[in-house]
């Protein structure tokens, strides 16, 4: 039978991060952060009699928990770093990795993915 799978994984920045903060967490985590991965493919797979079989998927992620500061250097012979604020960071974002899903290599979000298999 044919059967279509997909999975999808999205990625969030705690709400308290704007402007200059936001483009920090940027500059910082890189561009491989982003924002969805995604895929959906149609297999040919063998189902027994009088049974159902899906495809079970959790996410692994990449995580980012610290601090986001907003500081400056002082001039002179005796620089001393000036904490002006300071907010909390967490984020989460998927990765990409390409499997192998029955006869073909598809890019699909990292994780687990387990076929499953019941009575009908």
């Amino acid at each position: 039978m044919e059967v279509s799978v997909s999975a999808s994984v999205s990625w969030n920045i705690n709400a308290s991060l704007s402007g200059g903060y936001k483009d920090a967490f940027n500059a910082a985590v890189g561009s491989g952060w982003c924002g969805t991965k995604s895929f959906s493919e149609t297999l040919t797979i063998n189902v027994a009699p009088h049974k159902k079989t899906w495809l079970e998927f959790k996410p692994r992620v990449n995580f980012v928990n610290g601090e986001s500061q907003k500081y400056y250097v002082t001039r002179g012979t005796k620089k001393v770093t000036v904490v002006e604020s300071s907010k909390k960071v967490y984020s989460e974002s998927p990765r990409t990795v390409t499997m192998q899903l029955g006869d073909k290599n598809v890019k699909c979000p990292d994780g687990m993915y387990v076929w499953k298999e019941s009575n009908n």
